[in-house]
Parts: structure tokens; sequence; C-alpha cells
């Protein structure tokens, strides 16, 4: 057996650019696996380090991340590359310090009416997961995928098109239904028939 290498597969373990074990995520959670077998015999051999950093690795990258009393939230469903959005932080901490996967410090504000609520404006630059760390709380992860523009124009052409579709659509129901409506007749025209027919029969003798 071996992973297909797909999109969404993320890599715990690799070994000649094949897949060893690896993960996906599943809704709010992580399901993972691996192709290791018969890992308990490193033990017997005495090579327990070894099968401790096998599995640590493997239950950390699996395991839930954001704490209980964390909550992320972010402005944007769709962020792309080099597109500021806005990610909020609600957390019990004394001036959170936020970094990206490179180590550089992004800088939080504090909501002015609620104390535990911090703000920050994130820039993207790489496509792909990208991945936030609290300094006070190295469990504190904050994982989010990062589109192309070209995604985005591809997901604008498509929301235009359905939008199209259903407008034309649409269009052509009403076109093709006929509107019966109600019109008023003036008391005037009876009386101008009425005028009409007496005429003719006071004339109709005297012909």
């Amino acid at each position: 057996y071996k992973f297909k290498d797909e999109f969404g597969l993320e890599h715990i373990h690799t070994s000649a650019s094949e897949v060893i074990s690896g993960y996906k995520r599943l809704g709010q959670g992580r399901v993972g696996s691996t192709l290791l077998e018969n890992t308990w015999q490193l033990q017997l051999q005495g090579k327990q380090a070894l099968y401790q950093q096998i599995w640590t690795s493997i239950l950390e990258a699996v395991s839930k991340r954001q704490q209980d009393h964390l909550y992320w939230q972010t402005d944007s469903a769709f962020p792309i590359v080099d597109e500021p959005h806005l990610l909020k932080l609600k957390a019990s901490l004394d001036q959170p310090k936020l970094r990206d996967a490179k180590k550089r410090l992004i800088p939080f504000q504090q909501d002015f009416t609620i104390s535990d609520l911090w703000k920050a404006k994130l820039f993207p630059s790489t496509e792909g997961w990208n991945r936030l760390q609290l300094e006070q709380d190295s469990t504190a992860i904050f994982e989010y995928y990062v589109h192309a523009a070209e995604d985005w124009k591809t997901l604008q052409a498509y929301q235009t098109q359905n939008a199209n579709q259903t407008f034309f659509k649409r269009n052509n129901q009403d076109s093709g239904q006929l509107v019966k409506a109600n019109v008023a007749i003036s008391p005037l025209w009876f009386f101008g028939l009425f005028l009409l027919g007496m005429g003719g029969l006071w004339l109709e003798p005297k012909l």
C-alpha cells in the first residue's frame, strides 16, 4: 500500500519522496494514518527514543490544537494571496504575541470594548495552508488555507454564470405568462351606447 499524494493530504513522515505517514482535515478535526508496521519492535531493540519520536510526531500532527479558552475567527472564507483579511482572537491573555510560520511577529490590537478580544490584519504571501502560533502557548495554533488570485477569478466567473442563468431563466418564465388585469370602464361609455340605440329607434320609422 501507499498514500495517494493528492490535494488535502498533509505529510508527517516521508521517505524517498513517498508519504509514510499523513493526515487529512475532516470538519473541525483530522484523520491520520501511517504505513509503519511493527514499530513496537523498536522498543525491544532498545530504540526507545526513536519509537517515541515517531509516535509523538504522528499524535501531535493529528491531535486537537486549539484549546477551549481560545477562539479564532477570520472575516474571509476565501483568503487570497497578498490580500488583507482580519483575524480575531478571543483569549484571556495579557498582550498575546502571534507569529507566522517564518517566525515573523504579527501585531495584535485590543478591542476598545471587549478586553479579551484581539484583532490583527493578515497579509498571507504563501498559497496553500498557512499556520499561525501564539508565542505564549505552543499548542495554540491556527491554520487556514490561502487561495491564488486565479482561484478567486474562477469562483467569481462561476458565481456570475449562475447569476446570469437564474436571471435569464426568470425573465423567460415571466415573458411566457399572460398578465391579467382589471381595467375600470367609464359609465359615459354605457350612456353613449344608450343614446345611439335610442336614436336609432327614433329614426327607424322616419326612414
